[in-house]
């Protein structure tokens, strides 16, 4: 029972074999990264399984030399096609690192102007405030703004030059 449908089962094989031959030659037309290596593989493939069933209905004699070259092709062309995708990917990645690394350096630069430009205004304003106070308390308050506004600029710059390191 299972004979009688071997045949059915090679014709539906070889139409899905056809079917993808297909769809990697629209692949390939559409300039798809990748689908030209992918359609040699796939060509490759395809006539060892047409020589297979050319052979299995006895239309040609069994042809083992050239089995061999279409199966080592077909491998060799795979091991192109996984070369060429793990070098596209190893691309990306270093696309997407340095795309990172350019919106890190642009936030530090925005953040330190951000920050340091109210920091330097309590600066001057409290220096200001401080020459023209006459009572000893509110000089020793503005002395004390100042020095903690100065600490703080301290480390703001110690952050950001550590992370402008990395």
């Amino acid at each position: 029972y299972f004979t009688a449908l071997f045949q059915y089962y090679i014709i539906a094989a070889l139409l899905f074999t056809v079917y993808g031959l297909f769809v990697f030659i629209l692949a390939a037309w559409r300039r798809r990264m990748g689908a030209k290596l992918a359609l040699n593989s796939s060509i490759l493939l395809a006539s060892a399984f047409i020589v297979l069933i050319l052979e299995f209905w006895q239309i040609i004699p069994p042809q083992p030399e050239i089995l061999i070259i279409l199966y080592i092709g077909f491998f060799l062309s795979q091991s192109l096609l996984l070369s060429y995708r793990f070098g596209l990917n190893q691309q990306r990645l270093l696309w997407k690192t340095e795309a990172s690394s350019r919106s890190k350096t642009e936030f530090i630069s925005n953040m330190s102007h951000e920050i340091r430009t109210p920091l330097n205004a309590i600066l001057g304003v409290s220096t200001l405030m401080e020459n023209k106070m006459t009572h000893a308390t509110e000089r020793s308050q503005m002395i004390s703004i100042r020095k903690h506004a100065e600490q703080l600029t301290t480390v703001i710059n110690e952050i950001l030059s550590f992370s402008e390191l990395e």
